[in-house]
C-alpha cells in the first residue's frame, strides 16, 4: 500500500485555501452543529505545493467565518492530478457508504440516554423514531398494507349451488363435477360452447379435460343423431358450470346454452367430430 508522505502541524489560516474544484456543497448547519457540540476534532488535508485544501474545506470556510486564526492541517507531498482525485473521492467515498440501520439505532439510543440530545450528531429525534419505525415494521412484517389500512372483507351472499338469472343468462357458482349443479344450470338446455381454462382456453385431453356425453347427466345430452355442437362437454372436470347462456339456436329452435369454465371439456364440431384446443 502506498503511504502518501504527510506531515501534521497547526498552521495559520492564511497558509490554506479553499480548492477552486471542489464540487461538494455540504450541510454547512450540520457542520456548524457538530463544532458547537463537539468542537473542532480532526484535521483539514491540505496539498503541500499550492495550499490547496482537498479535504475539509468547508471547515476552513467554517474556521474563517468564526474568526480562527489557526487550524489542524495535514500536509500530504502529492502532485495536481492527485490533489484532483482526492477532492473528487473524498465525498464520493462517505455517500457511497450505507449505515446497517440497526447499529445506528442502538448508537443513537446510547447518545440519546447518556446526554438527553441529539445534538451535534447530525441527527433530530425525529430521525431516530422513524429508524426504530422501520425496524419494527421489518423485524415483523405483515405484507404491504399495514392492518390498519387493510379493508373488511365485504359480505357475499353466494354460497356453492346459488343460482343467479341475469337477463337470459344463468350463473351458477357451482361444481362441474357435481351432476345435479349441472342439470340446474342448464335446465334442459343444450350446451352450445364449453370454453375449457379460462381465459386461456387450453383444456388439453393429457389432462383428462376432453371427455365423451356418456360422463353426462342424461338431461344435458343431445338427441340428435352423430352429435352436434355440445355432445361433449363435460361436467367431470373441475368448475366447469359457472356461466351458462340459454339461447335458441338458428336452425333447429332448440334450447341450447353455453358454459364457461376454469377447467373443462371441448365441445363437438359440427360433423360431430370432437375439438380438441391445441396448447
Amino acid at each position: 500500500m502506498n503511504i502518501v508522505e504527510q506531515e501534521y502541524a497547526l498552521e495559520p489560516l492564511t497558509k490554506l485555501r479553499t480548492h477552486p474544484k471542489n464540487a461538494n456543497q455540504g450541510d454547512q448547519a450540520a457542520l456548524e452543529d457538530s463544532v458547537d457540540a463537539n468542537g473542532f476534532y480532526g484535521a483539514v488535508i491540505a496539498q503541500r505545493s499550492t495550499g490547496y485544501v482537498v479535504a475539509g474545506n468547508h471547515r476552513l470556510r467554517l474556521a474563517l467565518e468564526r474568526n480562527a486564526t489557526h487550524l489542524p492541517v495535514i500536509w500530504a507531498d502529492i502532485d495536481d492530478s492527485t490533489a484532483l482525485r482526492i477532492v473528487a473521492v473524498d465525498n464520493r467515498v462517505t455517500r457511497r457508504g450505507m449505515d446497517d440501520p440497526l447499529a445506528l439505532a442502538e448508537l443513537l439510543e446510547e447518545i440519546t440516554r447518556e446526554t438527553d440530545s441529539l445534538a451535534g450528531t447530525g441527527y433530530t429525534d425525529t430521525d431516530l423514531q422513524s429508524l426504530l419505525d422501520d425496524l419494527t415494521r421489518n423485524a415483523n412484517p405483515t405484507g404491504l398494507t399495514d392492518p390498519e389500512h387493510i379493508p373488511e372483507r365485504a359480505p357475499t351472499r353466494a354460497t356453492l349451488g346459488s343460482l343467479w338469472q341475469l337477463g337470459p343468462h344463468r350463473v351458477m357458482c357451482g361444481d362441474s363435477t357435481n351432476a345435479e349443479h349441472v342439470t340446474t344450470l342448464l335446465s334442459g338446455a343444450k350446451a352450445a360452447l364449453l370454453h375449457a381454462d379460462p381465459p386461456y382456453g387450453m383444456g388439453k385431453e393429457s389432462e383428462g379435460v376432453l371427455t365423451t356425453t356418456s360422463e353426462l347427466p342424461s338431461s344435458t345430452r343431445s338427441n340428435s343423431p352423430g352429435g352436434t355442437r355440445g355432445d361433449h362437454t363435460s361436467p367431470t372436470t373441475p368448475a366447469c358450470t359457472s356461466g351458462a347462456t340459454p339461447r335458441t339456436s338458428g336452425d333447429s329452435g332448440t334450447p341450447q346454452a353455453s358454459t364457461n369454465s376454469s377447467r373443462c371439456s371441448s365441445a363437438t364440431n359440427s360433423s360431430g367430430t370432437k375439438a380438441t384446443p391445441k396448447a
